[in-house]
């Protein structure tokens, strides 16, 4: 639970269940966003080579295959970002249909 303090402490109390829902829904969202950050991520590490991705990365200095690369990307990144926050939200709004108890709850 040492890791989940933070979340806790943020959160206001109106009743446990309550709290329990809304910490539960932090941490999915915490989790999905890790995913799909995490994903551009690696794909920008691993094919960043092919538009020039670097420190001093300057987009007005792209050969026209590094642009038409950093557009693929750009594309992507959004899709990849659109469908993760789309799969965030409907997995939090299922919640609501869940009795929701945290055990073990050291701030209630």
């Amino acid at each position: 639970m040492k890791d989940l303090d933070p979340i806790i402490v943020n959160i206001k109390y109106e009743n446990i269940e309550d709290t329990s829902e809304k910490l539960l829904a932090k941490i999915l969202e915490l989790h999905f966003k890790t995913v799909f950050v995490g994903a551009v991520f690696h794909i920008e590490n691993e094919f960043g080579h092919l538009w020039g991705e670097s420190e001093d990365f300057d987009e007005s200095k792209l050969t026209e295959d590094q642009k038409i690369m950093y557009e693929k990307f750009l594309n992507l990144r959004n899709r990849i970002f659109d469908q993760g926050n789309k799969e965030k939200k409907a997995a939090i709004s299922k919640l609501k249909s869940f009795d929701i108890t945290l055990r073990n709850n050291r701030h209630g």
